[in-house]
């Protein structure tokens, strides 16, 4: 949905499952192009640490073996897609979209990643983290459940400078969703 607007969309994700899976709903959509997604932990792939591109176009769709989808620059141009070496810590988005994991609970596999926040950790990493990637004048729109007491994850992000407002709410399969727009103060 993001790369139906942006000239430009990375994607990171913890789990290689949903990384692939991520990247054959671009291919799917016609966005592949804009699309890159790396494989990692929050923003450590911007930082080099890890991840690559993954799922280049298979033969056919924009290239041979090992051939990588194009993306679009900001001023429009076409350009290979940013390894993870390519990416700096001056990368700098407009929006950086967050549907964080909602439950306390223990992670003991890679599909856990999706749903348990022990602690609220990845809350409190990704407001401290965040800001370093995000352009000025940037937003971060957040999904919330009510079933997951999004209080604590909005006390999180107002500690660490964060603003928040509600932009909607909706009522969804035995639960109330929330879409939060935060920026930092």
């Amino acid at each position: 949905m993001a790369a139906a607007t942006a000239a430009r969309v990375v994607g990171i994700d913890i789990n290689p499952e949903a990384a692939r899976l991520a990247r054959e709903n671009a291919i799917a959509n016609g966005v592949a192009e804009r699309v890159t997604v790396l494989e990692g932990d929050l923003f450590a792939p911007l930082r080099g640490e890890s991840g690559a591109p993954l799922l280049p176009l298979p033969r056919g769709e924009g290239g041979g073996e090992g051939a990588s989808p194009v993306a679009c620059g900001a001023e429009g141009t076409l350009t290979r897609p940013p390894a993870a070496g390519d990416l700096s810590p001056r990368e700098r988005f407009d929006v950086i979209l967050l549907n964080p994991p909602y439950l306390e609970g223990r992670v003991r596999s890679l599909l856990d990643h999706a749903m348990f926040d022990p602690g609220r950790r990845l809350h409190r990493r990704f407001f401290a983290e965040a800001g370093e990637f995000l352009a000025p004048g940037g937003c971060v729109p957040m999904v919330c459940s009510s079933v997951a007491e999004p209080r604590q994850a909005l006390a999180i992000g107002d500690e660490l400078g964060w603003d928040a407002f509600l932009v909607r709410r909706k009522r969804a399969w035995g639960e109330t969703l929330l879409l939060y727009r935060l920026t930092p103060r």
